[in-house]
């Protein structure tokens, strides 16, 4: 193939050979809990030495967009307007159960999307968010994918602030490992307009 580029998937097949994704082409800064995200390329995101958990992440009240340019009135007004004319995640509990992990998101270098997450009492030591589908591939040629990752101790309740680079729809897989060793994985799924 010449172009680099990677073919139509027409089959499990077809998705494990495509190139995984660079979650940099989409995120220009991460954090959670207040803790900057590394960038890395992960052997381990999408392999675990013992079965998938279910995830006991849930999203907890609504996401929020904040001026980066916290010295500019203007742009925080811009902001507090934003938030105030946009409901970025539709917390109605009858909404059908595969709409709820729906959230739109503010493109530009100039906002943070602040998302919290509830971990509960579970304490998770390791994370990685990456492209949900990069999960399906087996890597690039040194079988591994990008990932922006934070290592430490996190539970409770902990804010995900991302920052995006340009417009899209894309669905996002926050990789989790408790203090106990279980994997699970959350799906994020954005609308950045």
């Amino acid at each position: 193939m010449a172009c680099n580029c990677n073919d139509p998937v027409n089959s499990w097949y077809d998705w494990a050979h495509q190139m995984p994704a660079n979650i940099l082409d989409l995120v220009a800064i991460a954090q959670l809990g207040g803790l900057p995200g590394t960038f890395l390329n992960s052997t381990s995101v999408n392999t675990p030495p013992v079965a998938w958990t279910a995830s006991g992440i849930a999203y907890s009240g609504e996401p929020v967009v904040a001026a980066l340019a916290t010295d500019s009135g203007l742009a925080i007004n811009n902001a507090n307007r934003y938030n105030f004319s946009h409901e970025q995640r539709n917390q109605n509990p009858l909404l059908a159960p595969p709409l709820q992990k729906v959230i739109f998101a503010r493109a530009g270098t100039e906002w943070e999307n602040l998302i919290t997450l509830a971990f509960g009492g579970v304490t998770y030591n390791d994370l990685q968010l990456s492209f949900r589908d990069n999960a399906g591939t087996r890597g690039d040629a040194q079988g591994t994918i990008p990932v922006i990752s934070w290592t430490g101790s996190f539970t409770g309740n902990q804010q995900l602030g991302l920052v995006f680079k340009t417009e899209g729809h894309v669905s996002l897989m926050l990789r989790a490992i408790t203090a106990a060793g279980d994997w699970s994985a959350f799906e994020i799924e954005l609308f950045i307009v």
